[in-house]
């Protein structure tokens, strides 16, 4: 007689590695084309969806999970994303503000999942996040060699030929560059179980090269900072480290020093990449001195409103209200910065005092608890890892001194992720161990606000999305001169929900303009005046606003927004020939020649493209001149 047996026992459904692969893995690779970012907008829907259903799927875990906490670290997270949300309130743009609050979101419940993922299985989620790392590492390696490649078609790989080709995964070179240092030390994290060893450690060579051929100094300090970070973190939490430093570690260093400094010493001028290692020379370049200027425009304004700052999404419409005087990029070519480069800085002008804090705390508390645990663990494989998630911190802490990572989708996963790493390994430090426990209704409230906060996030997503697809059509149509297609397009793109392109000029310039072109004055006023209440401070908004205003004869109205315009971008030649003009038409014509006396050509033209523009600038000058002298010649003599 066969005894029956005992059923199998099913093993339960282990959600983190599916969640985890959405957020992590697809969060940061996922792009759509038809719209101008491929990147950035499509992202934020898809990690808005992908965090909307890792939520549904452990609803019940979460609901009656007594062991659910709240450390010390945690609140600091839900304060900066609450200021964050607040600050809509008093900022200049409502949309752009909650699109930049729900972005810290996203970074919210991003760390809360890698942080429950690791306390429900450590090995089994680090051994997840080691396999994305590898597959991100893999793909976006590929694909920036197939475009190095294309890059190299012109015979050099300089800087230009960089940024037309080698947007990665990303957007541009430095994000992409950014997330190849950020996947280096994701491999470094998982790499401790000593699982994938060859395949890690190629990989990891593969990344630094590209990382270096793509020459983005902002990630050369960060790779620098982060090998400091952990030969400072390892020679005070390991004794036995310090040795082998010194007889092995410290030779190879100074002579990579040395190395370093011979080659830019003897090659540092007339070579692209010598240059771009030089500090000297980065000194001297164009992008340092935009960027000097920037952060020192950007103080100016903070002394308009140093407590509670001006709001999120606030600092791309401002910052030209001090005036472009001293950067030549932004007033003769036209460049437009939307982002104040140092996000520490732009977060002290947008949130204030107290949004600085707090961001600064999120930046550098982490690497305190991480010294503090590291000098009293004994677990040498948490105190690798923690010296790994350690470097991306401090990695981005550096990156953002320089970059804008606040801004990228990508850039916010990773950053949440050494953020939870960072937590779970610090857990039993003094200042996370006593954690908050929320009883069921208090953990059912906080799961109904972040699904409606996600469920925020898909719908302003989509708009976005709709409003990106509507301009890149009306783009599409300019480039052809198809105005009745530009301006069906660009009332299309308009929405409450995305006004503005990626520079701020609204939506509604676009229609005004295309209206203006098909004889349509009226209209094209109407839409004119309603860009320039969105955004007030752009020359060209301002500059075509007024003349429609000219074209209906409103000089008077003309005139003070024009001087507006001229005195934001001193060098704006359209402005001042419309200045002329107005004036012209006002019979004042020493007031007119005066504008046109102010005209600047550029000096020493070195390029065709600043050759024509001259050449187009005089003749302007050369048609004006005589119809004023025309006009005058007309007038009769007063009687003496």
């Amino acid at each position: 007689m066969h005894q029956k047996q005992p059923a199998p026992i099913a093993k339960p459904f282990n959600a983190y590695p599916i969640a985890l692969w959405l957020v992590v893995g697809a969060g940061t690779v996922f792009f759509l084309p038809g719209v101008p970012d491929l990147f950035l907008t499509p992202r934020f829907f898809l990690l808005s969806t992908a965090l909307l259903l890792v939520l549904g799927m452990m609803w019940n875990r979460l609901r009656h999970n007594e062991g659910v906490s709240l450390q010390a670290f945690d609140v600091l997270l839900l304060a900066f994303y609450a200021l964050n949300l607040a600050s809509a309130a008093w900022a200049f743009s409502i949309s752009e503000a909650l699109f930049f609050s729900q972005k810290m979101l996203l970074l919210l419940l991003v760390y809360f999942l890698v942080k429950e993922a690791l306390l429900a299985g450590e090995t089994n989620t680090l051994h997840t996040l080691h396999q994305i790392a590898l597959a991100l590492a893999a793909l976006t390696a590929l694909v920036l060699m197939v475009q190095l490649a294309m890059a190299t078609t012109g015979g050099s790989l300089d800087n230009n030929a960089l940024y037309r080709y080698t947007i990665g995964m990303s957007g541009n070179k430095g994000l992409a560059s950014n997330s190849l240092f950020f996947l280096a030390m994701l491999l470094g994290v998982g790499q401790v179980s000593g699982q994938y060893r060859r395949p890690t450690l190629l990989l990891a060579v593969l990344l630094a090269t590209l990382i270096l051929l793509l020459q983005t100094r902002a990630v050369y300090l960060a790779v620098a900072a982060a090998g400091l970070w952990y030969i400072f973190a390892r020679l005070i939490s390991d004794p036995a480290f310090k040795p082998v430093f010194v007889r092995r570690i410290l030779p190879v260093l100074a002579l990579f020093v040395l190395a370093i400094a011979a080659f830019v010493i003897l090659k540092g001028k007339g070579n692209s990449f010598a240059e771009r290692l030089n500090p000297a020379t980065y000194m001297e370049s164009t992008s340092a001195l935009e960027r000097r200027f920037v952060w020192h425009k950007t103080d100016v304004l903070i002394d308009d409103s140093p407590w509670y700052g001006t709001g999120n999404g606030s600092w791309k419409f401002l910052f030209p209200s001090k005036s472009l005087q001293g950067a030549y990029r932004m007033m003769e070519k036209n460049v437009v910065f939307t982002r104040a480069h140092n996000d520490l800085l732009e977060i002290r002008f947008e949130l204030g005092l107290p949004g600085a804090l707090l961001y600064g705390l999120l930046l550098f508390l982490p690497l305190v608890l991480a010294l503090y645990t590291l000098r009293r663990s004994s677990d040498g494989p948490s105190k690798q890892r923690l010296l790994f998630a350690g470097g991306g911190l401090v990695g981005y802490a550096v990156i953002q001194f320089f970059d804008f990572p606040r801004e990228r989708i990508d850039m916010q996963v990773y950053w949440a992720v050494f953020l939870a790493l960072t937590a779970y390994e610090c857990r039993d430090t003094v200042f996370l161990r006593n954690a908050f426990k929320p009883g069921a209704a208090l953990r059912g409230l906080l799961l109904f606000l972040a699904a409606a906060g996600l469920l925020f996030n898909m719908f302003l997503g989509w708009k976005r999305f709709e409003s990106e697809g509507h301009y890149f059509n009306a783009l599409t149509a300019m480039s052809k001169n198809q105005w009745p297609r530009v301006e069906q397009e660009a009332k299309l793109a308009e929405n409450g929900w995305n006004p503005y392109n990626e520079v701020v000029i609204p939506m509604a310039w676009y229609a005004g303009t295309a209206a203006f072109k098909l004889g349509k004055t009226e209209e094209a006023l109407t839409h004119l005046e309603r860009a320039y209440r969105l955004n007030p401070w752009s020359f060209q908004v301002i500059n075509n606003y007024c003349s429609s205003l000219l074209t209906l004869h409103k000089n008077q109205e003309a005139i003070p927004l024009l001087e507006k315009a001229v005195e934001i971008n001193p060098r704006y030649d359209e402005g001042k020939f419309n200045l002329a003009y107005a004036w012209t038409q006002l019979g004042d014509f020493e007031k007119a020649n005066s504008w046109l006396n102010k005209v600047d050509t550029i000096p020493n033209p070195t390029t065709l493209d600043e050759r024509q523009k001259n050449e187009k600038i005089l003749q302007n000058l050369a048609v004006f001149r005589a119809d004023i002298a025309k006009r005058q010649n007309k007038q009769p003599s007063l009687p003496n």
